[in-house]
């Protein structure tokens, strides 16, 4: 009787597992993933701000700075929105997405949404921030001559007033 109850146990055993392994889908085929680089002109360590804000949790800043990057898993009908900050003296030039196999990428005004339609263990999305140094603009300024010249024409502005105020003077 004992061996009829282990030998049914260990069947049953047997079986759970079995029907686990047909049934069981890939974890990791439930999921995409998204890799994400910020590609600038320079590497001169400058940190570059890219805010990731996914469904249900609050929004995450990640610095990284220029030809770094880090990666995000997306689950199956999720959806993320990346959107790059610039630091001062920077501007960003554009963001260019490669969409894997299951997932979709629409530009927003400051970034990208990327979707998690159908899951894909094998497939990346990659995107890449692309930032450019600001142009340095030039201050119109004036020369030493010209600050002198504005100075005598005040002057005489100002003393062409006084004269039409109190008029000539006779001398007695």
């Amino acid at each position: 009787m004992l061996e009829k109850f282990i030998s049914l146990r260990g069947a049953g055993f047997v079986l759970i597992v079995f029907l686990s392994i047909l049934s069981a889908k890939d974890a990791s085929a439930d999921e995409c993933y998204v890799s994400v680089t910020n590609a600038a002109e320079l590497h001169d360590g400058t940190v570059f701000r890219i805010v990731t804000e996914t469904d249900g949790f609050d929004p995450a800043v990640m610095e990284v700075t220029a030809g770094e990057g880090f990666g995000k898993t997306l689950e199956e009908g999720k959806e993320m929105t990346l959107r790059g900050d610039a630091p001062p003296g920077w501007n960003l030039a554009g963001v260019s997405c490669e969409a894997a196999d299951g997932a979709t990428v629409t530009e927003t005004e400051h970034g990208v949404r990327v979707e998690c339609k159908d899951g894909s263990a094998e497939g990346v999305t990659t995107c890449s921030f692309m930032s450019v140094r600001a142009e340095e603009q030039d201050v119109p300024a004036f020369s030493e001559f010209g600050a002198i010249a504005i100075g005598i024409l005040l002057g005489l502005v100002g003393a062409f007033i006084v004269y039409r105020r109190h008029g000539p003077r006779r001398w007695r």
